[in-house]
């Protein structure tokens, strides 16, 4: 279990302009992102190495109700949060994200 989560600071922007763009184009669906997003991160807290990884460690989770992916790495105690993706981008421009946790 971990005991607490970060976000990486463009993880932090792109979950904040997600919320953003969802409150103001679709009614109510800014805080509903922001509630499924910060389920599955509890769900990541819980067992943060519960879900399988890639030859870098980075392990991803896929939010219920929006097309996104939470993509983070577990320095335990830490949950670092390195993207909130939507799955319609080229998931690896985020990569170098992991070198400025490490």
């Amino acid at each position: 279990m971990a005991n607490q989560f970060r976000f990486h600071p463009k993880a932090n922007s792109e979950f904040r302009d997600s919320v953003k763009w969802h409150k103001q184009n679709r009614e109510d669906s800014g805080k509903e992102f922001a509630n499924d997003t910060f389920s599955k991160i509890d769900e990541i807290l819980k067992k943060p190495e519960s879900r399988s990884q890639d030859e870098d460690g980075i392990r991803w989770i896929g939010l219920s109700k929006f097309p996104y992916h939470i993509f983070y790495i577990f320095k335990a105690p830490i949950v670092w949060i390195l993207a909130i993706w939507h799955t319609s981008r080229k998931k690896d421009k985020w990569r170098d994200r992991k070198i400025d946790i490490e």
